[in-house]
């Protein structure tokens, strides 16, 4: 089995378990016996297929069939009680089928693009899976930040800078608090105060592109610690003059990344409620592998705001687009560094519409 379809088949599994026991919750549990069956039995064969086993020559097809034999039989137990009994477990293999039918289409790059960086998000998840073998949650941190810093350092251009984690200071000695990430020009004058490989950096308001916060796991009261700590970096007080093309757009770009959250939802209600139309800094992406992505009606471009100028209105791309979170992150500090550079910017709007819904 590929890496990316166990991904999936773990996710339906996890789906189906997720469905029995809400079904065994409901009001209508004593109807459900022959429902709950069917979802076990749903699960026994996922976890067959996941073992390397799978039921047959096209088993996403096989177990979409199954799947939406079991939805309607809880919509059959739902009319008859005028109870709701929502019960989803067809999602993955429609996305399955639809990403492979895509993958296959000739000269169709777009989705192609897009399986590709959904591949890319699966692999970092991994990654950050396997680093909570480590039982120091300093070191899981650590790790967490490497994963991050080494996928930036492979896809941004090469002449951009990416440091891992440090302070970052205006001209009037004003200084942020530690950043995970950053990214700066290629003419940056950074410097690691310990003079070290790895070690720290400090970096000036004026060369930044990008700063970024990373947690291996995310909860909406933790993403407070993240806001805050974006909101510390000082304001590039010259920007407007010394790059009037980039009047009301932020500096530096902000964006937080992370492993897992358990409710992007809520994360981005709390995020609704912090936002303000005179917040310092906007968060451009909130990225979680295991989830999705959020942006804000104000990002800036070339990502496309769909309610331009509002910092509360907020869109959530949630579970198998998480991949295309990556490419607009990507994208945003490709495109910041083309302009600063006095390159042709046609090509990233180009790639927006690639990444476009």
């Amino acid at each position: 089995m590929r890496h990316d379809d166990a991904f999936y088949v773990r996710m339906a599994l996890k789906q189906a378990l997720d469905a029995q026991a809400k079904v065994l919750n409901s009001r209508l549990r004593e109807y459900c016996l022959p429902l709950c069956q069917q979802l076990n039995d749903l699960a026994a064969e996922l976890s067959t297929w996941l073992a390397g086993v799978p039921p047959k020559d096209r088993p996403c097809e096989f177990f979409l069939k199954r799947a939406k034999e079991i939805e309607q039989i809880a919509d059959r137990i739902s009319e008859e009680h005028w109870v709701p009994l929502i019960v989803n477990v067809s999602s993955v293999f429609e996305h399955m089928i639809k990403r492979e039918a895509e993958t296959k289409a000739k000269g169709a790059f777009a989705p192609r693009l897009k399986a590709h960086m959904d591949f890319v998000r699966l692999r970092l998840l991994e990654q950050i899976h396997g680093a909570r073998l480590l039982e120091n949650s300093s070191c899981l941190g650590e790790d967490t930040e490497k994963v991050f810093l080494d996928f930036l350092c492979a896809n941004l251009p090469g002449d951009m800078k990416v440091f891992r984690g440090g302070h970052i200071y205006d001209y009037e000695g004003h200084r942020s608090d530690q950043i995970d990430i950053i990214v700066t020009t290629p003419d940056a004058l950074g410097f690691c105060p310990s003079e070290t490989e790895s070690g720290k950096y400090s970096a000036l308001i004026d060369h930044v592109v990008a700063a970024i916060s990373v947690k291996s796991s995310l909860k909406a009261d933790a993403f407070d610690d993240c806001w805050k700590v974006l909101q510390s970096i000082p304001v590039y007080q010259e920007k407007d003059k010394d790059h009037p093309q980039l009047g009301g757009h932020d500096w530096p770009l902000c964006y937080i990344m992370t492993g897992e959250t358990r409710s992007l939802e809520d994360i981005a209600k709390r995020w609704a409620e912090l936002a303000a139309p005179d917040t310092r800094h906007t968060v451009q992406v909130l990225l979680s592998l295991s989830e999705g992505y959020a942006y804000p009606g104000n990002a800036c471009w070339p990502l496309r705001s769909f309610n331009q100028h509002d910092p509360g209105s907020l869109r959530v791309e949630r579970d198998l687009e998480a991949g295309i979170g990556l490419g607009w992150i990507l994208t945003g500090i490709t495109g910041r560094v083309s302009f600063l550079n006095g390159r042709v910017l046609a090509s990233v709007g180009r790639m927006a519409k690639l990444l476009g819904h």
